[in-house]
């Protein structure tokens, strides 16, 4: 956070108004006014999450669009997976209609 904004995140508080916003169970609100940069602000909102087994590994940090200057790899993985998945529903279906369309034409 400090890199993007160059004052740290908890700027003006006192160290007990720190740590009550840490130990909250609420997330933390990263003020995205602060950072110009949209795949910045999403690195450091997954970055400067409370719970440690939920912020990004540091492969997933250096695969991220904000450090490769393009779409996350994670995130095209995810998409393309997706994409896979609609062409084998389409697929399916255009053989289910293709099937339906066979047996019009045949004799019952």
């Amino acid at each position: 956070y400090e890199l993007f904004t160059s004052e740290p995140y908890f700027a003006g508080c006192s160290d007990d108004v720190a740590v009550e916003v840490l130990a909250s169970p609420s997330t933390l609100e990263l003020p995205a006014a602060r950072i110009d940069d949209v795949q910045g602000t999403h690195l450091i909102a997954r970055m400067l999450t409370k719970r440690p087994r939920d912020r990004p590994t540091i492969e997933a940090v250096l695969k991220h669009a904000y450090i490769n200057g393009g779409l996350d790899t994670l995130e095209v993985s995810a998409t393309f997976q997706m994409l896979h998945e609609g062409q084998q529903s389409f697929r399916t279906e255009l053989e289910v209609l293709q099937q339906a369309v066979d047996n019009v034409g045949s004799p019952a």
